[in-house]
């Protein structure tokens, strides 16, 4: 028998997922085998895509002698979809 995959964001045989072509949002994967006689079946399972990290930083606004800074990560990971 053989088994295929299927649902937005499956991008090729093996089932591999890819969210940026899903976008932000719950998708329903599916993994559906039909046998060498013909039979039928099929189970799902969920994914979430959340929209990924905000990226944020700061540092003082002060010159400093030895030429190092000290940055402050005020990065957020956003609620998911």
């Amino acid at each position: 028998g053989s088994g295929t995959y299927k649902g937005l964001g499956i991008t090729n045989s093996n089932g591999t997922f890819d969210p940026s072509v899903a976008g932000i949002g719950n998708y329903t994967i599916w993994f559906v085998f039909i046998s060498n006689m013909g039979c039928t079946d099929s189970i799902s399972s969920t994914i979430s895509v959340g929209s990924g990290p905000i990226p944020g930083f700061t540092y003082p606004l002060t010159c400093f002698p030895n030429g190092n800074v000290q940055f402050t990560d005020t990065s957020k990971l956003p609620d998911g979809p």
